[in-house]
């Protein structure tokens, strides 16, 4: 599968967008509710299924069931991540306010650093 530039660009940029949002709603520490929770889970998991079928409809289903396969076993996969920060939000006593914040920017730096690392490993 070729992927053209304007691919690569409308996709890092959705993604930046996202990101972009979630810091704006990081700003206000507020204690996430189960509601919250939900309703950002099921935005998410919406984005993810709205991207594999534009993926499907553009380079063909095949690479489309590819990428719904690999969704499926990182979601699964990223269960476990649950856990471990339970854990370090309690070990480090992060109030509940700022637990958001915390996990934001946990979470992009670990997508900043496989960035690099995926560019590091291809070249």
């Amino acid at each position: 599968m070729e992927v053209t530039w304007l691919g690569w660009a409308v996709t890092v940029g959705v993604i930046v967008a996202l990101l972009g949002l979630d810091l704006i709603i990081a700003v206000r520490p507020h204690r996430v509710g189960f509601k919250e929770a939900t309703a950002w889970s099921v935005f998410y998991v919406a984005v993810a299924v709205a991207f594999g079928l534009v993926l499907g409809s553009i380079v063909g289903w095949d690479y489309g069931l590819e990428y719904f396969a690999g969704y499926l076993v990182e979601k699964s996969l990223s269960v476990d991540n649950l856990f471990v920060f339970v854990i370090i939000m309690g070990r480090f006593a992060v109030p509940p306010a700022h637990q958001q914040k915390a996990l934001l920017f946990g979470i992009a730096v670990a997508l900043a650093l496989r960035s690099v690392l995926i560019a590091v490993g291809a070249a």
